[in-house]
């Protein structure tokens, strides 16, 4: 039988074999890099993308970098990427022609691997917001083209998690202060805090002897560097020159600015530009500085039992304790409630009016900080910002594009 792509096939064409045992024997590995999101999933995807020369290892990007849109195109129907889809005005026949794309960039990929005997290495931290049914599609698919999925996970304590998550979610237009609900609000998602229930979802799907758990915690990895540690856990030969340190989180005040414009003002948006406008407000806040965002202990503590059996379940999994640093989140920047996120400080208000271009709103945006007007001044200069971004941010991005597109032609992935 010719290979038809997954979703083409009846069920009794993906049917694996009436002797797994036999059969398992003959398969090759592909390493699934499954999130879960926030653990430095950024980081290990530029540095493999850019950066993997080990011959006995190849990474499937796709074009993209990161897996997780691939992925969720080829085996589900998640709300996430449907959500995506609408927010870029695409129509079903462009959806249809996008999943063509990635399944014959996946084919490609893992018939480069066979020619050279290499293992193909797939990161998508989204995949650990798939549902059982999602994953057991994924694992028969790839089952069906001769691979056996080994599965590694990275886990970080809850208390850091959920405000890195949060700000992730604001970032995707998050307009609701959902501190600990994080993307539950789209229908068909889980709590993906619920670390163990998606660890069990993935032993069931894949069996506890495919599933790697990792601490995603400086003291616990290899050179304190996700990317060195991933690979060390796998045997990739990769050089610490060739790893890339990706940091894209927002400062307190930049999050702050980017929740008051989401939530009071127009949002997102829609259209074909809309996700590189939105990033490249992004990648402007980031350089605004300040202190990091965090949450309270006093928010956190609203959740304590929750995240304890969260934590003893991974601790009895590893066998390692989670560092606990929870002090830190006592000071004055600690995140409590939503007001506390329409409050801004006079250096952050100076900056956006300096970025935003013109003085219009300066004496009321410099102000207390605070209310109403402050929040519509904010809304109006962070739609300037981002209807204006800098030649040095579009150059920039513009030269990353090429770079991306170079390397997937060059070296396949």
């Amino acid at each position: 039988m010719s290979y038809r792509p997954f979703h083409q096939r009846r069920p009794d064409e993906i049917a694996v074999s009436a002797e797994p045992t036999q059969l398992r024997l003959q398969m090759k590995r592909l390493i699934l890099h499954a999130g879960i999101p926030k653990t430095g999933s950024t980081s290990i995807q530029e540095s493999l993308y850019y950066g993997l020369e080990d011959p006995r290892f190849h990474y499937i990007g796709f074009g993209q970098v990161n897996g997780t849109r691939a992925m969720r195109t080829l085996y589900s129907a998640g709300s996430e990427l449907c959500l995506l889809h609408h927010r870029l005005g695409w129509t079903t026949t462009q959806e249809a022609t996008l999943r063509h794309t990635l399944e014959q960039r996946l084919q490609s990929g893992l018939d480069r691997c066979d020619r050279r005997g290499a293992t193909p290495i797939i990161s998508a931290e989204g995949c650990w917001r798939m549902s059982s049914a999602e994953l057991m599609r994924m694992k028969q698919d790839f089952e069906s083209r001769g691979y056996v999925i080994e599965v590694l996970i990275y886990v970080r304590p809850l208390t850091a998690w959920y405000p890195s998550a949060f700000q992730e979610y604001i970032k995707w237009s998050g307009a609701r202060f959902v501190p600990f609900d994080i993307f539950e609000e789209l229908p068909g998602n889980r709590n993906e805090a619920d670390l163990a229930a998606g660890l069990e979802i993935m032993d069931a799907v894949f069996t506890p002897e495919r599933v790697q758990v990792a601490i995603f915690e400086k003291e616990y990895l290899v050179g304190g560097c996700v990317v060195q540690d991933f690979c060390q856990r796998l045997g990739i030969a990769f050089p610490v020159s060739a790893i890339r340190r990706a940091n894209e989180s927002l400062g307190l005040d930049a999050t702050r600015l980017l929740y008051t414009f989401y939530s009071r003002g127009a949002g997102f948006g829609l259209g074909p530009r809309v996700v590189e406008e939105n990033l490249m407000l992004h990648r402007r806040l980031q350089r605004l500085g300040g202190p990091p965002f965090r949450y309270h202990s006093s928010l956190l503590q609203s959740r304590a039992k929750f995240i304890a059996h969260q934590h003893a379940v991974i601790e009895q999994r590893v066998r390692f304790p989670f560092v606990r640093n929870t002090d830190r989140n006592d000071d004055q920047n600690g995140i409590c409630e939503e007001a506390d996120l329409l409050v801004h400080s006079p250096e952050s208000l100076n900056w956006l009016v300096s970025h935003a271009g013109g003085d219009s709103g300066r004496s009321r945006a410099t102000g207390k900080g605070n209310g109403a007007q402050t929040s519509d001044d904010v809304v109006a200069l962070m739609d300037r910002l981002r209807r204006n971004p800098s030649f040095a941010l579009r150059l920039g991005r513009w030269l990353e594009l090429a770079q991306r597109e170079w390397r997937r032609v060059r070296k396949g992935v």
